[in-house]
């Protein structure tokens, strides 16, 4: 603030001036803030640069005004949200062995279309099971369904390569109409395999037509 004014002549006017006090230093910031986009990363911010960021805009929360800190956080997040993959696969486990699932296309399968279905199988210890070392079965069941029910479907399994997986179960489905379907794959070891029997469920949503 000013101090009272002074009332001058100078001539034959009268001036009224006002003294102010030097301004106040700018205090130092609380801690350094790196640009939000860092020129060798582009857009291709990870997650952990987020959180990075995001400390120290607000450690250096009085310094940024609310508005404009909202904006840094939404240009943040944004292109993480862009830059990161849709995983379109579903691993279960079933005693020792596991199985990454996935149908075509993008597990959005449609009725009366055929859909790819595979199952990556692993034993414990990350070994790939293919099918020549499996009695597998596929069975596709209407939900819901009786516990007694028959399968809707029993697809014929054959030998898939897919992703990282060399030899897998896999089948061609065709969904009669649209719904929820359940798949349920069971399996026992062929010799010279060992791990114990399993059976796995996976739930499948098919549109229409």
């Amino acid at each position: 603030m000013g101090r009272l004014g002074k009332l001058r002549k100078i001539g034959r006017q009268r001036i009224l001036s006002f003294e102010f006090p030097p301004a106040s230093p700018a205090p130092p910031a609380l801690c350094p803030l790196p640009p939000l986009l860092p020129p060798s990363t582009g857009c291709l911010l990870t997650v952990s640069m987020v959180h990075a960021t995001v400390n120290e805009l607000l450690c250096a929360g009085s310094m940024v005004r609310m508005g404009n800190f909202r904006r840094a956080i939404s240009w943040l997040v944004v292109p993480v949200l862009l830059t990161t993959p849709v995983l379109a696969h579903t691993v279960k486990v079933s005693g020792d062995v596991a199985a990454t699932f996935h149908i075509e296309p993008n597990h959005n399968p449609r009725a009366g279309t055929p859909s790819q279905a595979w199952f990556g199988l692993t034993r414990k210890g990350g070994s790939t099971i293919p099918l020549s070392q499996c009695n597998c079965r596929l069975a596709v069941y209407a939900v819901p369904h009786n516990s007694k029910a028959a399968p809707l479907l029993q697809p014929a399994l054959k030998p898939i390569n897919a992703a990282k997986y060399k030899g897998v179960p896999g089948a061609n489905i065709v969904f009669p109409k649209a719904g929820r379907y359940e798949l349920r794959l069971s399996g026992t070891p062929k010799a010279p395999a060992s791990f114990r029997p399993f059976q796995l469920s996976y739930s499948v949503t098919v549109g229409g037509r």
